[in-house]
């Protein structure tokens, strides 16, 4: 049976260095906004291919099916077969600049600063996102899930298995205090993040909003 691998770097977890506190929170998901539905997520997104990677995965993982995103490059998202599938995660657990995009900063803060959410504002400024650093905390595997998911990208195709590369967002409590007067930012509960049971389904918010599975504390 073939697999569709899919790697992403996203952020969770704030950390505000002037009073040592730490927050969860969530984004509108844009794909889930598009088709009239309300999901939050992790900020971030889908890892990027380089050229090297591309042929990379071509050629030693067999690669097919490769997403390619709205600006044209490809995505770390394709079909592999079973037998490769380990060795594909494994590849991608490196992180190694010269196969997928590693500094993902300013895809984060262009997530941020550009109106993606039809009817909803930027959520920072550009001077307001430039303060903000990521700290990369590690990588883990999704557990495998029951269904398709809640990826907007899932399809019958092939079952999924997902690698998520964590950061931590630092920022002043000046800019979080701006993130969370946006209705495309929701600060979760540890209650509501436990509704995923560890990411293996969806889950809800105390109001009854949709989160995605690739919402837990790694």
């Amino acid at each position: 049976m073939p697999y569709r691998v899919s790697v992403a770097h996203l952020a969770l977890k704030v950390y505000i260095p002037e009073t040592g506190e730490t927050h969860y929170i969530g984004i509108l998901n844009s794909g889930a906004w598009r088709k009239g539905k309300k999901m939050f997520g992790p900020i971030g997104g889908a890892a990027h291919l380089t050229e090297e990677g591309e042929k990379y995965i071509k050629k030693y993982l067999e690669a097919t099916s490769i997403h390619m995103n709205v600006d044209g490059g490809l995505d770390a998202r394709f079909i592999v077969p079973n037998a490769l599938l380990g060795r594909a995660l494994q590849f991608f657990e490196t992180l190694d600049p010269r196969y997928s995009d590693v500094d993902v900063s300013d895809e984060m803060f262009k997530e941020l600063t550009t109106e993606e959410l039809v009817g909803i504002p930027a959520i920072l400024t550009e001077e307001d996102a430039r303060e903000i650093t990521l700290t990369y905390t590690g990588s883990r595997r999704q557990k495998v899930i029951s269904g398709p998911g809640t990826s907007v990208l899932t399809n019958e195709e092939a079952p999924s298995r997902r690698l998520f590369h964590f950061s931590i967002l630092n920022m002043s409590l000046r800019v979080f205090g701006k993130m969370l007067k946006s209705p495309a930012i929701h600060q979760f509960t540890v209650e509501e993040i436990a509704s995923t049971r560890d990411g293996t389904q969806k889950g809800r918010t105390a109001d009854g909003v949709d989160i995605a599975d690739n919402v837990f504390i790694p």
